[in-house]
């Protein structure tokens, strides 16, 4: 597993590439993972004794939400923040 400061570096140069978004008007949910689900982040699977973050973005409704686990949600609120 990444530690908390490489996965922000690789987060901040993503959010920088466009891979993944810079925008923070969302709705989020939260639940508990499952066997399938993924985080788009850290790419890792979200079990079900974590906290599975779906990230669904104003600007594209339609498109697929984002799953992250917690840490990985904040962490991409960050490098966002400072990569906008």
């Amino acid at each position: 597993m990444q530690s908390d400061r490489e996965l922000a570096a690789d987060i901040t140069r993503r959010v920088g590439l466009g891979t993944l978004p810079r925008e923070h008007r969302a709705r989020i949910y939260a639940g508990h993972g499952d066997a399938r689900s993924q985080c788009d982040i850290c790419k890792r699977p979200i079990g079900r004794d974590e906290i599975l973050y779906e990230v669904v973005f104003a600007a594209e409704p339609t498109s697929r939400p984002l799953l992250m686990h917690l840490r990985c949600h904040d962490l991409w609120r960050r490098a966002a923040g400072e990569s906008g």
